[in-house]
């Protein structure tokens, strides 16, 4: 089963509808973190390490990563989608971003 880490800034739009959207699709486990000091549920190199695979939201997030968990992540799959921070929480719009990225990597 692959193991996917959504991250974004607070984890409560982007990153947390993406676990959700994806839980459990085509064998996948799903978590999601934020970079932010208030973010929902904080990245951590716990997080990191338990991934197989790692979605950023946008290149800040994956730059922050990289900057403070560079061990955690070495040898890791990542992708930065460059899903902007333009949605709310259940916003169809974001869904079918996410879904569309979704298909571009995986098919």
């Amino acid at each position: 089963m692959k193991k996917i880490l959504f991250v974004c800034s607070q984890n409560i739009v982007r990153s947390l509808m993406a676990e959700h959207l994806f839980r459990g699709r085509k064998g996948c486990q799903t978590r999601s973190a934020g970079i932010l000091p208030d973010a929902r549920v904080r990245l951590t190199e716990d997080l990191l390490q338990w991934a197989d695979f790692i979605v950023f939201m946008d290149k800040n997030h994956q730059d922050y990563a990289v900057k403070t968990h560079a061990t955690a992540l070495a040898g890791k799959q990542t992708a930065c989608w460059e899903v902007n921070n333009d949605y709310y929480y259940g916003d169809p719009d974001l869904a079918l971003a996410l879904e569309e990225k979704m298909r571009q990597l995986w098919g």
